[in-house]
């Protein structure tokens, strides 16, 4: 148990601290290029999938969960997109509901 004193019962203890990798905006994905680290700061801004692939590719995003949660965003963007027709989102969709070789549907 600790003691009112520990460092573990104070207030500051109980505050989560973290770095900030990407940033959602309403139209736009920023994006910490990580490449630059820890030398410098550096965002990128990226309106569109094709934009966030290429950061992915680029290994501006590290690690499988920041690459993963950054591909969902460049899905959003893609939805998000005015004019992109009903029939484009769905190949989308049936591309996206891909097998593993040999794998019967």
């Amino acid at each position: 148990m600790s003691s009112p004193s520990s460092p573990a019962s104070s207030p500051a203890s109980s505050r989560v601290v973290g770095t900030v990798a990407m940033r959602w905006h309403e139209h736009c994905l920023e994006l910490l290029d990580q490449r630059l680290l820890p030398a410098e700061e550096h965002w990128l801004t990226l309106e569109g999938a094709s934009g966030v692939a290429q950061s992915i590719r680029d290994m501006v995003v590290r690690g499988a969960p920041a690459i993963g949660i950054s591909a969902a965003y460049g899905v959003a963007l893609a939805a998000a997109m005015p004019g992109v027709a009903t029939g484009k989102r769905k190949s989308c969709r049936q591309s996206a509901s891909w097998r593993r070789p040999g794998q019967q549907r």
